[in-house]
C-alpha cells in the first residue's frame, strides 16, 4: 500500500514538473514573439523564397502577407488583369482572417456597380443572381476586369459571408463625383484613391485591387504623381506586386485586339518558385511577388 502512495505520488512529481516546464517554454516562446519587432516578425526588407507554388509555396507566401498586412492594414495591390492569379491569392488570404474581422475589398470597378455587389453578396449564388450581377455595362468591358476570376471571386466571397464573415466589396472606380484632372488618367488614379482614403478612416482593414499602372511604385518618384500609392503615402500602405514574365493573360493590345496573350518570356517557366523582393521608394514600402505563370482569365461575360 506505501509503494503504491509512493509511486502515486512521484507519479504526480513528475507531472507538477512537466506542466511547469512547458508552461514556461510556452511563456518564454509568447515573450521572445511579443518582444521581435514587426521587421524581424515579418521579415520586411527581405527577399524570400516561398517555393512550389503549386504545393507550399502560396501558403508560405500567405502566411507572410498577412504578417505585413497586420502591421500595415492597407494593403493595396496592383495585378495583371485578366488573370487568375491575384484574385485567388486574395481569396486565400481572406479565408485566413478571423470570423470576426470586419474587411473592406475594393476593386477596379465603377462605383455604380456597388449596389448590384452588395446585392450579389447577399443571395446565395444561383444562376439568377449570377445575371443579375452580370447584367450591366461593366461585364461587358473586354480589358481583363470583367473577367471569369472575378466572378470566382465574389462568388466565393458571398459564400465567406453566409458562413459568417463580414466582408465588404466596393468600387473605387469613381464615376459619381466631378472631374479632378484634364489628364483621364490622373482624373481615374485621384478618384480611386479618394475613394478609397474615405474607406480607410472607418477602422476596417482594407484591399484595393487595381492594375498594375495605376498602383505601382513610381522611381524616382514625380513630385506631382497621381498613383494611388502616393496619393495614400500618408496610410503608409502595404503595395504588392504580383506578377510574371511566364503565361497568359487576357489583355487588349489594342481596341481590336482583346484575347489571351502569351506573356514577355513565353507560355512557361522552368521553375515553380514564388519569389518576394522588397521595393522601398519615397518612404512606400512595396514587396514584388515573382510567381512561375500567369494564367490568363478570359470574360465572364460571353
Amino acid at each position: 500500500m506505501k509503494k503504491e502512495i509512493r509511486a502515486t505520488r512521484n507519479f504526480f512529481l513528475r507531472l507538477g514538473i512537466c506542466v511547469s516546464l512547458c508552461a514556461l517554454t510556452a511563456f518564454s516562446a509568447s515573450a521572445v514573439s511579443r518582444g521581435q519587432s514587426a521587421e524581424d516578425r515579418c521579415l520586411f526588407n527581405q527577399p524570400q523564397v516561398f517555393g512550389s507554388w503549386s504545393s507550399e509555396g502560396l501558403a508560405k507566401a500567405i502566411s507572410h502577407i498577412d504578417c505585413v498586412w497586420s502591421e500595415r492594414p492597407v494593403l493595396l495591390i496592383g495585378e495583371t488583369h485578366g488573370t487568375d492569379e491575384t484574385l485567388a491569392l486574395v481569396t486565400s488570404l481572406l479565408e485566413q482572417q478571423p470570423i470576426t474581422s470586419k474587411i473592406a475589398v475594393g476593386l477596379e470597378v465603377p462605383s455604380s456597380e456597388d449596389a448590384r455587389i452588395s446585392e450579389f453578396l447577399k443571395s446565395s449564388p444561383t444562376k439568377e443572381a449570377t445575371d443579375r450581377l452580370l447584367n450591366s455595362d461593366f461585364w461587358s468591358y473586354k480589358d481583363g476586369r470583367a473577367s471569369q476570376a472575378l466572378l470566382r471571386f465574389l462568388t466565393k466571397i458571398s459564400a465567406l459571408n453566409e458562413n459568417g464573415h463580414d466582408i465588404e466589396v466596393f468600387g473605387i472606380e469613381d464615376v459619381q463625383s466631378g472631374r479632378r484632372s484634364k489628364n483621364p488618367i490622373a482624373n481615374k488614379e485621384l478618384g480611386m484613391s479618394a475613394i478609397l482614403k474615405k474607406r480607410a478612416g472607418l477602422g476596417q482593414k482594407l484591399i484595393a485591387v487595381g492594375g498594375n499602372f495605376h498602383i505601382r511604385i513610381e522611381s524616382p518618384p514625380s513630385a506631382n504623381s497621381t498613383t494611388v500609392p502616393n496619393q495614400l503615402r500618408s496610410f503608409s500602405p502595404y503595395v504588392l506586386l504580383p506578377t510574371s514574365s511566364y503565361g497568359e493573360a487576357w489583355t487588349c493590345l489594342s481596341m481590336s485586339d482583346c484575347a489571351v496573350h502569351q506573356r514577355p518570356q513565353g507560355a512557361k517557366s522552368s521553375s515553380d518558385d514564388a519569389v518576394i523582393k522588397p521595393e522601398e521608394e519615397n518612404g512606400i514600402y512595396a514587396e514584388i511577388l515573382e510567381l512561375p505563370v500567369l494564367t490568363a482569365s478570359p470574360p465572364a461575360k460571353k
